[in-house]
């Protein structure tokens, strides 16, 4: 009581991650599905600038998906589709751009 205290806090950008799901032949897998492992082990939430959330999980019609926000750090992405699996681990700054591509096998 009767003391100030003075707090900066500072919100991460979080990295964005493009991702692109393709099958062993090199062709793109639509819909297929994604989850993030974060440093944090968090959930991952797709909130865009407008405060919409996006609640599935998949990627387009083009086996595409860009992640905005994602947590800095070492983060494994996960990919299926049908009875194929993938996953990679990329190593993400706060503010950078990578793509990552996700071979299904």
């Amino acid at each position: 009581p009767g003391r100030e205290s003075k707090v900066a806090l500072r919100e991460i950008d979080g990295a964005t991650l493009e991702v692109v799901v393709v099958d062993a032949a090199g062709e793109t897998v639509p819909f297929a599905r994604l989850r993030l492992v974060t440093p944090s082990k968090l959930p991952w939430l797709d909130v865009d600038d407008a405060g919409v959330q996006r609640l599935d999980p998949f990627t387009d019609a083009h086996g595409r998906r860009t992640l905005s926000r994602v947590e800095p750090g070492l983060v494994t992405v996960y990919a299926s589709y049908g009875d194929g699996h993938a996953k990679a681990e990329v190593d993400l700054l706060d503010g950078q751009r990578k793509s990552v591509r996700l071979e299904l096998r």
